[in-house]
């Protein structure tokens, strides 16, 4: 989750995609993964597996000016599959993304089983993003996908 100053909220969903909920409660179905519906755009390349897909949202510490926001999902766009981060340009009424620019395209996904407890493909990913409060880079963790 990600909030806005005026108590709106970017939030993900694993395997569904970014939404947006409006202070009184109304839901904007921005960005859908590979076969999800109702969302004003999708994106075939974004899809999840175990414990990987779209589970990273953050708000630019700019966004009154420039309105990027951020998401962290696992995509099919390269051989092998990745992790990426994403930024989008949200509209001014938050009902539509646009200018989608893959910023960081090679973070390893766990393509393939292992015979780690829980081992199946797409574990432990586990991807976060955050703005540094001090120095506003923007932080991205993931998980180590059984190979530390």
């Amino acid at each position: 989750m990600a909030f806005l100053p005026d108590g709106s909220m970017f939030f993900t969903e694993k395997c569904k995609g970014l939404s947006l909920r409006q202070p009184a409660g109304a839901v904007n179905r921005l960005l859908g993964m590979k076969d999800s519906q109702g969302y004003a755009t999708t994106a075939g390349d974004l899809f999840c597996d175990g414990q990987a897909g779209m589970n990273g949202v953050a708000v630019d510490p700019d966004f009154a000016s420039n309105r990027f926001v951020y998401v962290h999902s696992t995509s099919s766009m390269g051989s092998p599959s990745s992790n990426r981060v994403l930024r989008f340009n949200v509209g001014a009424e938050g009902t539509k993304l646009s200018e989608r620019k893959d910023i960081v395209a090679d973070i390893p996904h766990k393509v393939a089983p292992s015979d780690h407890p829980f081992g199946g493909s797409g574990a432990r990913n586990g991807e976060r993003l955050r703005f540094g409060p001090s120095d506003g880079f923007l932080h991205v963790t993931t998980g180590d996908t059984h190979n530390g």
